[in-house]
């Protein structure tokens, strides 16, 4: 089993899925459960850091853990603008870094296809997933499809991109770089070093009906795209 296990690491690179979470148990016992429960990539993590959870949630994690998943948490006293640094200072040496919302509902074959997009162009430096509306039901299965499009802005639900990027990226320990402007800085630093933002038409994500996002728009328009 350790043979086997270390072939397919070898085959699969790893990914580290960063989930911050706050607030009430359900949502993101939710978004979990389904990753634990739908993901095919055979070499992944999930690091969920506190940011402000209720009691009742950090007692799910706690149980969690007590059960053989593939799960790091990280409590988080603080709270706040250190979170999505917290989370990435966890991680394992892996190849690739999901950054996943706690109200997203993720679909079969997701990180699947989201690792193969990057693994297929050396130039696409951050891919996300098509975020569809609420309506209670959870998302379609991934399907093979054409390359991600080119955009300026994307649905932060559910990013994916390479660990290496985040090389020399300036500013990811300062606070200034927390939630949506920590995700911002990646984007806008990777189209400046001329690689590419894309969204990914054949992954589908869903925000929980529990609780709905707060705006989820990465704007990387001041950047512009290469040709």
């Amino acid at each position: 089993m350790v043979a086997l296990d270390e072939h397919l690491r070898r085959l699969f690179g790893q990914v580290s899925i960063i989930v911050v979470a706050g607030g009430e148990t359900g949502p993101l016992r939710d978004c979990l459960e389904q990753v634990w429960r739908v993901t095919d990539w055979p070499n992944y993590e999930v690091i969920v850091v506190d940011n402000g959870l209720a009691p009742e949630a950090v007692d799910y994690l706690r149980l969690c853990q007590a059960r053989p998943r593939r799960l790091k948490v990280i409590f988080n006293p603080e709270r706040g603008g250190d979170a999505h640094r917290l989370g990435l200072a966890a991680m394992e040496d892996g190849e690739y870094v999901v950054v996943l919302d706690s109200a997203a509902r993720v679909g079969a074959g997701w990180l699947t296809s989201l690792v193969r997009h990057l693994e297929q162009d050396a130039d696409l430096g951050l891919v996300g997933a098509r975020v569809i509306e609420i309506d209670g039901t959870l998302p379609p299965a991934s399907q093979p499809g054409a390359a991600p499009s080119r955009v300026t802005a994307l649905p932060t639900l559910c990013l994916a991109l390479r660990s290496a990027a985040l090389a020399g990226l300036p500013g990811l320990n300062g606070h200034a770089n927390a939630g949506e402007g920590f995700l911002q800085n990646i984007a806008r630093a990777m189209l400046a070093r001329g690689q590419w933002v894309g969204l990914a038409g054949n992954v589908v994500v869903r925000a929980n009906p529990v609780r709905p996002s707060p705006a989820r728009d990465l704007s990387v328009a001041a950047v512009s795209p290469p040709p």
